[in-house]
């Protein structure tokens, strides 16, 4: 009901939408200052990453964002296969790709990220070179960013690759981080 096709006003999907919002364990709390009751709040399977990607690329902004409200508590949750992250960095929408670079790019002691942080670790340099193939100049500038913050990321062969980009804000890039590297 909450995210059918249709009116972005109907009262039965406005109405949908916020249940669904406040019977989260997580955003109720920071809205209204109470808690879900217990066994009232959505169970976690009903919101997966499967179930809300979708959500992040439609059209209608209402929609895009309650989805985005939902990633922003769950990502940790769910930390999503790296390609969708990728595609997600692509989004012609711009709150969901704010939301993935800062879900990227988050401090692990920052309060406010701590649910959608998504753990470097994960990072692969196959995923982040990725962002840097984007043609959305966004995703880019998130993959130079996340190549400059994790050295590990920085692989001799893989920037090489990169000098053949278009862009020569990221061939500059490129020369700056091998220039560091030998």
């Amino acid at each position: 009901m909450a995210f059918d096709p249709g009116p972005v006003d109907a009262p039965r999907a406005r109405f949908a939408r916020h249940y669904l919002r406040m019977h989260h364990p997580k955003i109720c709390p920071a809205e209204t200052d109470r808690y879900v009751d217990p066994g009232a709040e959505i169970p976690e399977a009903f919101l997966s990453f499967e179930r809300v990607q979708p959500l992040l690329d439609d059209a209608r902004q209402a929609v895009r964002a309650v989805a985005v409200e939902f990633a922003r508590y769950e990502f940790g949750r769910w930390q999503p296969p790296l390609m969708a992250l990728v595609a997600l960095a692509e989004s012609r929408h711009p709150e969901v790709r704010e939301l993935v670079a800062k879900a990227l790019s988050a401090d692990e002691h920052d309060p406010d990220w701590r649910d959608a942080r998504i753990d470097p670790a994960r990072l692969t340099p196959a995923a982040v070179y990725r962002f840097c193939e984007s043609t959305r100049p966004e995703a880019r500038d998130l993959g130079m960013a996340l190549i400059a913050a994790h050295p590990r990321l920085a692989v001799p062969t893989e920037l090489f690759r990169l000098t053949e980009s278009p862009d020569a804000g990221v061939r500059g890039f490129v020369v700056r981080q091998l220039w560091g590297l030998y």
